[in-house]
């Protein structure tokens, strides 16, 4: 039953019409589960009463009181001020709103109202600008009186029009949710259920309860995430369609005793790690991490020689032009002595030479194709692809690997990355794969010192790269 309310157009819960509708597709959002899981970019307390008298300039304050006064001024053409003067015990203070003039029709004198806004102090007058104002008598405050969740917008969207559509969309599915973490795992862990973290997440009534329901969201996802992922992994190795490369041979041979440059133990290490795999019964899918010249191109150029020797075409894709004519050169050096055939595939090639490319690629001239986004496309057709090698794994989606890895029958997988990744952090983002590190330098080149800074420190970090410049 929650499915189906989940499910539910937007265009369900009151007030949202087809033009509404259209501004929250910009937002990617289109049924009601999609709401509830569009969360607060951040939060405002506005628990806090104060009298008049004690309200601070330029803070967000919070006052309750009665309406004594609602006037509506033009200034000039274009612009409505609409003011609603609020009294207490201590005072007078003025709410200010500008071109709202629907507003001035909502309250009248005797009105009992909280206000929330910033404090200015204008010509002996304490003013709220553009505050939030809601009756005492309208039942749960949204918007004032308590810690309030303020969202990523669009154009054409109020934070008091949202927070109400969401308001509506959690009293849809309250008590209807089934929980898809087993309640002994949520006792064990001491996690809310799901409901209740989701209104929490929206409306905490205090910061405890918002931190335990970020605590559940989190958590929730994370594991799903890794269910996933080892699901994943299991099919991987229990699927029998692997190439199974046989043992490195001459070519192999013949491309490490070229090398201008001994290899280090850690790549050493994992040359044989990566051969092993593409040996194996199972497709291969290995994550190698690595600073910037720890030498994981060599690394890879390995791969790609023994993909070579077993009769199949190899491919590299980069995220950008730039870092593929880098590995285009790279590996050209190192593998048009042995006769092996590098191409380079671009989005900004002459077409002619795009075209050429693509028959080499076609007809298994191109034994090795490095290339960026282009090599995603339709008329990129490998005559027998054996191994595909991403950069920079992030910088890519889950749908374009995998539009890679479809051009060839269940070709090995290897990601490269320069980006430091504990290790329990890459076995949660990369549970698909087996992972291996690189943390040796070659002689001559100098370690790399990863730091990790808070956003505090941001205008530091800004001067010391401004400075290496």
């Amino acid at each position: 039953m929650l499915k189906n309310e989940l499910d539910k157009s937007i265009q369900y819960l009151k007030g949202v019409g087809p033009q509404r509708a259209d501004v929250l597709s910009k937002l990617g959002i289109f049924t009601v589960g999609q709401l509830l899981e569009h969360y607060p970019r951040r939060y405002e307390d506005r628990s806090q009463l104060k009298e008049i008298k004690q309200l601070t300039h330029k803070e967000l304050e919070t006052i309750t009181g009665t309406v004594v006064g609602v006037e509506e001024v033009k200034p000039r053409r274009g612009l409505v001020i609409t003011k609603i003067a609020v009294a207490d015990n201590s005072g007078l203070a003025y709410g200010v709103w500008f071109n709202q003039s629907y507003i001035k029709k909502q309250y009248k004198r005797g009105d009992m109202v909280i206000v929330s806004g910033r404090v200015e102090r204008r010509s002996r007058e304490v003013q709220l600008l553009d505050p939030e104002i809601e009756l005492l008598d309208k039942g749960e405050l949204l918007h004032t009186a308590r810690i309030v969740p303020v969202y990523p917008l669009t154009e054409n969207l109020s934070q008091r029009v949202f927070r109400t559509m969401l308001k509506q969309a959690l009293e849809l599915v309250r008590g209807k949710f089934d929980d898809p973490l087993p309640a002994d795992l949520r006792r064990q862990l001491g996690l809310l259920d799901k409901g209740w973290a989701l209104e929490a997440m929206h409306f905490p009534p205090d910061d405890l309860c918002l931190a335990q329901a970020r605590r559940r969201l989190v958590y929730e996802e994370l594991f799903i995430l890794q269910l996933g992922l080892l699901l994943l992994k299991q099919h991987i190795q229990t699927d029998e369609r692997a190439i199974r490369h046989r043992k490195s041979g001459q070519l192999s041979e013949a491309f490490k005793k070229q090398l201008p440059f001994a290899l280090t133990g850690d790549q050493l290490k994992v040359m044989d790690e990566i051969a092993a795999d593409m040996e194996a019964e199972k497709v291969m899918h290995r994550l190698v991490q690595g600073d910037v010249g720890s030498g994981k191109t060599v690394v890879a150029a390995a791969a790609l020689v023994k993909t070579v020797e077993n009769g199949y075409q190899g491919v590299m894709m980069a995220p950008t032009e730039i870092l593929a004519d880098q590995h285009h050169c790279s590996l050209e050096g190192l593998l048009s002595p042995l006769g092996v055939h590098v191409a380079l595939l671009t989005g900004s090639q002459p077409p002619k030479k795009r075209e050429q490319v693509k028959e080499e690629i076609r007809s298994g001239a191109a034994q090795i194709v490095v290339g960026t986004h282009a090599l995603l496309q339709k008329e990129v057709v490998f005559a027998k692809l054996g191994l595909v090698v991403t950069d920079e794994q992030h910088r890519f989606g889950v749908k374009q690997r995998a539009l890679l890895q479809q051009k060839g029958d269940w070709p090995d997988v290897l990601v490269m990355t320069a980006t430091p990744i504990p290790r329990t952090l890459a076995l949660t983002l990369y549970g698909d794969l087996d992972y291996s590190v690189i943390k040796e330098m070659p002689p001559g080149r100098q370690a790399v010192d990863t730091y990790v800074v808070t956003p505090e420190y941001r205008p530091r970090i800004y001067n010391f790269m401004r400075k290496l410049a």
